[in-house]
């Protein structure tokens, strides 16, 4: 075999249909893996419950405005407005 054919048979054999597959499986399997475990991430608290209920019409402005948050917060940094 002349060594020219050598080289293009060895070049071929880096590209095995074997070797192509394995590269493309780890390639797509990767990123994929990332975001299986990954959950949505909420940096501030959410309203759980109030009373009155959002959008309930009042007659008159309620005494007591009871506000339930999903996790304890900061007075000092938090505020509630009141709309008529």
């Amino acid at each position: 075999m002349l060594l020219r054919e050598r080289a293009v048979l060895r070049c071929l054999g880096m590209f095995s249909i074997h070797r192509v597959v394995t590269t493309l499986v780890i390639l797509l399997t990767l990123p994929a893996l990332m975001f299986i475990g990954a959950r949505p991430v909420e940096a501030h608290s959410t309203v759980v419950a109030s009373r009155p209920a959002p959008g309930e019409r009042l007659s008159s402005s309620p005494g007591i405005v009871t506000i339930v948050f999903s996790e304890p917060i900061n007075a000092s940094l938090s505020w509630v407005r009141h709309r008529s």
